[in-house]
């Protein structure tokens, strides 16, 4: 994927296959292909699919979202199909956005990557709201004294990411095996992150342990998480290169230090397998030391934001150019 980005002050917009600009922000926009619809479930050899599954219990009004913008409400039991239909190997990611009044609904075999097939199989099953209850209780694999384990928290439907800005390992790659995680310590405070996800029994296990590709000490990786479907976005706020442009090749970051705590941002993808890799590294393009862009991060569909709390310009007007 290729990035491009603009910078202003305080926050940034990553956007995919769009140029939009935020208030005194640093802007980065993804190139994406486009595919026409040709009609639903593939046919007319245009190699696109429809997600969609069954419902059972709903009294009301229900409505469920797919990869983080695309929206379909429901009223009835029965069979659901989504509008958008989906290229060949092409991620889906149904949540739950609004739940009916008096109930809660839980969704069933909701992720997973089109294989050449309409999506059919996916449940999403309502009962009445009876209040809030425990339902599981995480730790960290390598949990050791104040890692922070916890200090931010993401949820994306079955998908729950946890930060531990302090965490000490100086692993530099990804741990996509269940449960796996460094015990080397050797960056202290230089922070991971983790993924947890619900398996088909309904029990949560750590499906990947995260950390920059040029990871650190001291640079809290993970102070901030932020995901929506497929995506994770992290912020180091520490992080201490002066690298002015964003990094659009897997698994790679400057190793470059010369702006202390300017600050970076990481985005991790889920592949076709299901596995975890760094995606992009996010840097904003007047970086300077003490700015601390990362501070903050949010992901909603293709859009990014990021806070850079401490960036020091004058400005008081939009730089909406690339």
């Amino acid at each position: 994927m290729r990035f491009k980005f603009y910078v202003v002050a305080l926050i940034a917009c990553i956007t995919l296959g769009c140029k939009s600009y935020l208030g005194q922000a640093d802007k980065f926009d993804q190139a994406s292909s486009s595919t026409t619809d040709g009609g639903a479930g593939g046919s007319g050899g245009t190699g696109t699919f429809t997600v969609g599954g069954t419902l059972s219990g709903l009294s009301g009004t229900l409505v469920l979202q797919n990869n983080g913008g695309d929206n379909l409400t429901l009223t009835s039991n029965g069979n659901f199909t989504f509008a958008t239909a989906l290229p060949n190997g092409e991620n889906y990611d149904v949540t739950v956005l609004t739940n009916p009044v008096g109930q809660v609904c839980h969704v069933r075999d909701n992720q997973g990557t089109i294989a050449g097939a309409n999506v059919t199989n996916i449940v999403v099953h309502c009962a009445s709201d009876s209040g809030w209850t425990q339902d599981a209780y995480l730790k960290a694999s390598n949990i050791e004294a104040n890692d922070q384990f916890g200090y931010s928290v993401a949820i994306s439907g079955s998908t729950i990411v946890v930060g531990a800005p302090q965490e000490d390992s100086n692993a530099t790659t990804i741990e996509n095996g269940d449960g796996l995680a460094s015990g080397m310590n050797g960056a202290n405070n230089s922070g991971a992150v983790y993924v947890f996800k619900r398996d088909a029994s309904g029990n949560w296990i750590q499906d990947a342990y995260l950390k920059a590709s040029n990871a650190e000490a001291n640079d809290e990786f993970g102070r901030a998480v932020a995901i929506s479907g497929s995506t994770i976005v992290v912020g180091a706020y520490k992080e201490d290169s002066n690298q002015t442009t964003i990094t659009n090749d897997d698994n790679s970051a400057s190793g470059v230090n010369g702006a202390n705590e300017s600050g970076a941002v990481y985005v991790f993808k889920r592949d076709a397998n299901g596995n975890w890799t760094q995606d992009a590294y996010l840097k904003a393009s007047n970086a300077e030391a003490g700015d601390t862009f990362g501070h903050a991060v949010a992901i909603s569909g293709s859009t990014i934001v990021v806070g850079a709390p401490q960036e020091d310009s004058n400005a008081t007007t939009i730089e909406n150019g690339d």
